[in-house]
């Protein structure tokens, strides 16, 4: 027998088209009979390309067994095989094939990422500041002039944003907006916040949020000054950026944190309620990772 041998560079561009066959064999096929939106399948395929780099092969030459003992050797988080998994089962059921044993498999793990979370939720609760003492540090933004740093702080304390909510357009007309971004216009009474990418845009849509207090309306008009449009921030880090401007450079995920943290102690169930609106999330999973009941 022959021993063929390649050198890296060849091994790559093997393995990239046979990527591409197998995406066309089993992945295409199953999403082309899908209604997943368009977002959701460039999801899918990123993590269809992750889970065919780390098994080698197409998800139909495994068993449902020899598939749930791959991922159980993957070290990486939960949550993303979580996603795995659901490509793995969208392929299987489009191919007639069971998916109990993966379904079993996912809830369990999902179940212990939720503990786990609840743990360290409890384990963060001396370490976070209060809603206050962040109510403080972003009024004294304002006062010191610094316009940007104090609306970056309002909007993830009042309106518990992702930071790629903040990646944004100031108008002075809104008939300049371009309708997949986000941006923000001032009317003569309140600021008109409108977001259209950002994470859970599939479900929840356009999100329209009025503002009406008067130190982010004049933030607003100093940043945008004479000018007829500006973005927001202008950072080729986004996350890095919002980040070192928050109060201990918490960042935006401690932010939503110590908000709803405090609710928790409370039992502020509308507090919950206002969080999930606004982020916007589910809020079942909220009260799940807080362990608030209803």
């Amino acid at each position: 027998m022959i021993e063929l041998k390649f050198d890296t560079m060849t091994k790559i561009i093997l393995k990239n088209i046979l990527y591409v066959l197998f995406i066309m064999n089993e992945f295409e096929r199953a999403i082309e009979a899908s209604s997943l939106s368009d977002k959701s399948i460039t999801t899918y395929g990123y993590t269809y390309k992750r889970l065919f780099d780390l098994i080698g092969d197409t998800i139909l030459s495994f068993s449902e067994k020899e598939l749930i003992k791959e991922l159980k050797s993957f070290d990486i988080k939960p949550m993303s095989v979580s996603s795995m998994i659901s490509v793995i089962m969208l392929i299987r059921k489009h191919n007639d094939l069971s998916n109990d044993e993966l379904i079993k498999y996912r809830t369990k793990l999902v179940d212990n990422h939720y503990e786990n979370k609840i743990v360290s939720n409890e384990t963060l609760k001396d370490e976070l500041p209060s809603i206050a003492t962040l109510t403080a540090y972003t009024n004294k933004l304002y006062g010191d002039g610094k316009y940007q740093d104090f609306m970056i702080n309002y909007i993830l304390l009042n309106y518990n944003t992702r930071n790629m909510d903040l990646q944004m357009k100031f108008l002075s007309n809104k008939k300049d907006a371009d309708k997949s971004d986000n941006y923000i216009y001032a009317t003569t009474k309140y600021l008109v916040y409108v977001r259209n990418d950002y994470k859970t845009n599939d479900k929840y849509k356009t999100l329209i949020t009025k503002i009406y207090n008067s130190k982010m309306r004049k933030s607003f008009s100093e940043l945008l000054g004479s000018k007829n449009s500006i973005d927001f921030i202008d950072a080729s880090n986004l996350n890095t950026f919002i980040m070192n401007r928050t109060y201990n450079k918490l960042g935006e995920g401690r932010y939503v944190k110590s908000v709803l943290m405090e609710y928790a102690e409370n039992g502020n169930i509308n507090g919950f309620i206002k969080v999930s609106k606004s982020r916007p999330t589910s809020l079942e999973v909220l009260m799940r990772d807080y362990k608030i009941d209803k």
